[in-house]
């Protein structure tokens, strides 16, 4: 297995957000900041993994990856929309157990068609580009990728709202913030990992790790901002 720059440049990306998780979830008792570091641990996995599936010589191994990659991706879109819907104010929701088991539901079902059938995505190839690998989708993998935009559209449609809403200037100032993180921040893993490679394009696809991180660590900061977590104090609890 050789090891290219794109890949050590992703790990790395994967290891601050890890770092960055711990100490949220360390630092904060509050139910949404640990639905936060929760499912951007995820994120995490998922870079750690695209960097592996680039530069491993087995298809079959390079394929499975690719389907590890996407139900994460969907676990990761299905925790941020329950993040978008509790955040900031960690009220309980009316409706909560039918939007946890719905969000289960569609994530177990992409699982299941990934990992025991072929109808979604069915094989990996070899590509002459900074990544090693490509791979074969079906035409019915456009409802993943409708699911997966789905979900990011709620959920951002829930900050905006919540922006209106809001009466407190820090909390309006760090929603918006997070607002425009999250749509610089996820437009290019969509475009780039998702969508062009239903045209076989994968060159730049590594790109999307990286720049997930930009999402990640705006709305970290605005969390613990708002939170107003001594990141020194967890730090040092951490290390102690």
């Amino acid at each position: 297995m050789e090891i290219a720059i794109y890949s050590i440049l992703i790990w790395i990306t994967a290891i601050l957000i890890a770092s960055l998780d711990l100490v949220i979830f360390l630092g904060s008792r509050s139910l949404s900041s640990r639905v936060f570091a929760a499912f951007t641990f995820v994120a995490a996995l998922w870079a750690v993994t695209y960097g592996f599936h680039m530069v491993v010589l087995n298809p079959n191994t390079a394929l499975f990856l690719v389907k590890a990659e996407l139900v994460m991706g969907m676990i990761i879109s299905a925790g941020f929309y329950y993040f978008s819907r509790i955040y900031p104010d960690d009220k309980p929701l009316k409706n909560n157990l039918i939007i946890i088991l719905t969000l289960s539901l569609i994530v177990t079902i992409f699982y299941f068609f990934y990992f025991h059938t072929n109808f979604l995505i069915y094989g990996a190839y070899m590509v002459d580009e900074p990544q090693r690998w490509g791979w074969k989708y079906t035409m019915a993998n456009w409802v993943y990728a409708f699911n997966f935009l789905i979900l990011w559209l709620l959920g951002l449609g829930n900050i905006y709202e919540r922006i209106l809403n809001s009466i407190k200037d820090v909390e309006k100032s760090n929603l918006k913030y997070m607002l425009v993180a999250l749509l610089i921040g996820i437009t290019p893993p969509f475009i780039l990992d998702i969508v062009l490679p239903f045209s076989n394009y994968f060159k730049f696809g590594w790109i999307g790790p990286i720049t997930s991180a930009i999402w990640i660590f705006i709305i970290a900061h605005s969390i613990v901002r708002y939170r107003q977590m001594n990141v020194k104090v967890v730090v040092t609890e951490m290390l102690v």
